[in-house]
């Protein structure tokens, strides 16, 4: 046990780095006679675990003592993990020739019912075909309509199947 008396670090200078200016206590085991101050290193942290919307990122530290050697008498923790802040969001991906769309109703036209008689739906999200598309259920995908083909008896034709 060491004490340090009010603004001086004569009688703990191998303990302490600064000056203390209050009558404090210090217990450490003495390795050879020297106590060591054991200290954070800086954290060290590494990237997000993602690139958008949200993640998480670890920061670590050791606690050391001034020689470098490990020491396990620090306060605190050597883990830190902590939300990511500031992520770009996420690009919402959608088929070729479509786009996102959100709190929208649906009244898709589609190649399959160039009528319209379809039932709207109102939707909180969802690809919608960009203009000049329509989504065609065969491919799933979205197409120009001259790509969409006809309809005969009932039955759906896309443009390259003969008949």
């Amino acid at each position: 046990t060491r004490n340090c008396i009010t603004n001086t670090t004569a009688s703990c200078s191998s303990c302490w780095e600064t000056s203390y200016t209050a009558f404090q206590t210090q217990t450490l085991d003495c390795i050879r006679g020297v106590c060591p101050y054991c200290s954070w290193t800086n954290f060290t942290v590494f990237p997000c675990s993602a690139s958008c919307n949200t993640g998480f990122q670890l920061q670590t530290r050791q606690c050391l003592t001034a020689t470098g050697q490990a020491c396990g008498t620090c306060d605190g923790s050597d883990v830190i993990s902590q939300p990511c802040t500031q992520l770009p969001a996420c690009p919402d991906l959608c088929p070729i020739n479509s786009h996102i769309e959100r709190n929208y109703t649906d009244c898709s036209i589609t190649c399959q019912n160039r009528t319209g008689n379809l039932p709207c739906t109102v939707r909180s999200v969802g690809c919608v075909c960009d203009a000049g598309y329509l989504f065609d259920s065969i491919g799933g995908q979205c197409i120009q309509e001259c790509d969409c083909g006809c309809t005969d008896s009932g039955s759906h034709y896309r443009a390259v199947d003969i008949f």
